[in-house]
């Protein structure tokens, strides 16, 4: 549920920004640090490499079902990266704005 529950929001997201995927791009996955995590440990952690599920390719592919009705378009990911951060976020380079 939570999948589809993504890729809905990020589907609607794109289309309101007139957003769509190039075909080569770079990611960085910003991953929202736990509530429960203490004041002092998100200043520490932000921006810091997110070594835990979910998996760096099941993120690439959640965004790319999502985007793409065919994604054997894209031909070049040159860096993936995910980390922690406040709040979560997906970062493209390599799209592109449709007018």
């Amino acid at each position: 549920m939570r999948y589809y529950a993504f890729k809905d929001e990020l589907n609607l997201y794109a289309n309101l920004q007139k957003f769509k995927l190039g075909n080569g791009m770079k990611f960085l996955y910003i991953i929202p640090m736990p509530k429960s995590w203490s004041k002092g440990k998100k200043i520490i952690m932000d921006g810091k490499p997110h070594m835990q599920k979910p998996d760096i390719d099941n993120l690439e592919k959640a965004v790319f079902d999502s985007l793409l009705k065919d994604d054997s378009v894209i031909w070049w990911t040159e860096t993936r990266k995910k980390v922690w951060g406040y709040s979560g976020k997906i970062i493209i380079e390599g799209a592109q704005n449709v007018n």
